[in-house]
Formats: C-alpha cells, structure tokens, sequence
C-alpha cells in the first residue's frame, strides 16, 4: 500500500515552512482551472505562477516543484530565506513545494514523510 500524497509544504516569507494539505480537483464554476491551481494562487498572493524544479538533497523527494509569484522580482517582493536554502539560489515572496511531475506532467504532491523532511531542512 502506498502513501498517500496530498501535502505541500507552505513557506511563507520571514516564517517557518508548514505542512499542508491540498487536494487536486476540478470545480463546476471553472473546469479550465482545478481546485489545485486556485489553491496554489491564493496561498502565494498571485494571479499567475511559476513552478521551478528544485533538486532537491533528501535521500527520500529527489526534485521537488517550487511554485512562486511569476511577477515577484519585478513586484519587489521580499526574499524568502527558508525557500532561498533549498532552491540555493535566491526566491522571492511565499512559496509552495510539492513533488515533481510524473511522467505525463501531472503534479505529484508529497507525502507526510516528504513533506516532514522539506520542514526540518
């Protein structure tokens, strides 16, 4: 039995990350945009977003996706420190981290243990 993957690390700036639940559906008021796209906007305060592949060094995630404000330098949002240390490069405003895609590129969420493992870096 596997474990189930439906949780995201929340990394909000000058806080410490957070585990999160987030469930990937769509809705009948908009079937173009899915519960998993809406939720991602509002957790970072953005109306477009962009999700960046992270290697990252867990022995148990391997990539992982990091989604941010596609508009966060040229907004002059601040840099986030938590998210800066595990992309190692420089990431701005509140972010969320999920799996990487699978092999048709849909996103795959963390499991707790994941997840768990992205919170104590």
């Amino acid at each position: 039995m596997s474990a189930e993957r439906n949780f995201a690390v929340f990394i909000r700036v000058g806080q410490e990350p957070i585990i999160i639940s987030i469930y990937k559906t769509t809705t009948k008021e908009d079937e173009n945009e899915c519960s998993f796209a809406k939720s991602i906007k509002a957790l970072i305060g953005c109306k477009n977003f962009q999700c960046l592949t992270i290697a990252a060094d867990y022995d148990c995630v391997g990539y992982v996706g990091m989604w941010a404000d596609e508009e966060g330098l040229s907004n002059r949002l601040p840099l986030n420190k938590h998210a800066s240390k595990i992309a190692n490069k420089g990431i701005v405003g509140d972010v969320v981290i999920t799996g990487n895609a699978d092999d048709e590129g849909n996103t795959l969420l963390l499991t707790s243990y994941e997840a768990l493992k992205i919170v104590k870096m």
